[in-house]
């Protein structure tokens, strides 16, 4: 369980007894996911940030729900799979099993979504869960073969100046961080053609309304251009480099939130009964709940979770 303070600061109560307490309480509750080389820290701290809403009001998070809770998971050497089924007992062990009685919503972002769906549609989840919102996740597979391709990609995007928004130093000396360690991991169930890709999309229809915000370009394409002219151009070298490796997947051609296309996060089999509440927010993979850069992915996600609450 999480709490926000009023300087942001993330703390976490641990103690399964408590909250299996403060979730008996509550009548409403969020789950935070994270991605991949990820935390649920850089999630919710933004969870008391008030977002202006059409109709005047200001409206935070924090208050559309009663308890926040948070599953953070190993996702280097833990399979989607598996790490679905840590989420169910974890879930079970505070009181959220299936037919609880309560409202769940899950707020998950990248692959988290993907931990989320198949919790949902291959282990009943669609009976413990009453929402799904997903940020940027590859609901269609992701075009990086390992996490130090995307890795590099970025950086040279956030240090070349080619995001529409200035990355604060924070993310930068993160992506720096992850590079540093040298993390090649092969990203095989994201691929577009990965067996656990074919199930998720072959699983029965889980009647549960599926939220979705999708990143539409970070990248300014003037500035791309102006950066591949120069024959020096730390783009150019990437390109060269990364580029030929995804099999010339012409990546800035087409909608994405630079790890994802926009077509893979919406990607969501056709004929559910409930069709996917689908957003498109201007802001990148690494952006979503930001409070620093833009407040889109925010407001996004707050009107999903309204648009579903007045249902």
């Amino acid at each position: 369980m999480a709490e926000v303070g009023d300087d942001n600061k993330v703390t976490y109560k641990r103690d399964v007894i408590d909250v299996q307490q403060q979730v008996a309480k509550a009548q409403i509750i969020a789950l935070y996911i994270h991605g991949i080389i990820g935390d649920t820290e850089s999630l919710i701290s933004s969870i008391n940030q008030t977002v202006l809403q059409p109709d005047g009001q200001k409206l935070s998070i924090s208050k559309l729900y009663d308890v926040v809770l948070t599953f953070d998971y190993e996702n280097l050497n833990t399979s989607i799979k598996e790490n679905a089924e840590n989420l169910k007992r974890r879930l079970i062990e505070v009181g959220l099993g299936a037919n609880h009685g309560k409202e769940l919503h899950l707020i998950a972002h990248s692959m988290g979504g993907l931990v989320s769906r198949w919790f949902i549609e291959q282990e009943g989840g669609n009976k413990v869960v009453q929402h799904l919102i997903m940020l940027g996740t590859p609901n269609a597979g992701s075009p990086w073969p390992v996490v130090e391709d995307w890795v590099k990609l970025t950086l040279g995007i956030g240090l070349n100046g080619l995001s529409t928004v200035a990355w604060p130093v924070t993310v930068l000396t993160g992506l720096i961080g992850i590079f540093e360690k040298n993390i090649r991991v092969a990203l095989a169930e994201l691929n577009s053609n990965s067996d656990f890709l074919k199930s998720l999309a072959a699983s029965e229809d889980p009647d549960i309304p599926y939220s979705i915000i999708a990143g539409n370009t970070s990248i300014i394409p003037a500035a791309l251009e102006q950066q591949l002219e120069k024959k020096s151009s730390v783009l150019e070298r990437l390109q060269r480099s990364l580029f030929n490796k995804v099999v010339n997947l012409p990546f800035f051609g087409i909608p994405n939130d630079i790890a994802v296309t926009v077509d893979s996060i919406e990607n969501i089999p056709k004929g559910r009964s409930l069709a996917p509440f689908v957003q498109q927010v201007a802001c990148d993979h690494l952006s979503y709940f930001s409070i620093e850069l833009t407040e889109v992915g925010l407001d996004a996600l707050i009107t999903a979770i309204i648009a579903q609450q007045k249902k």
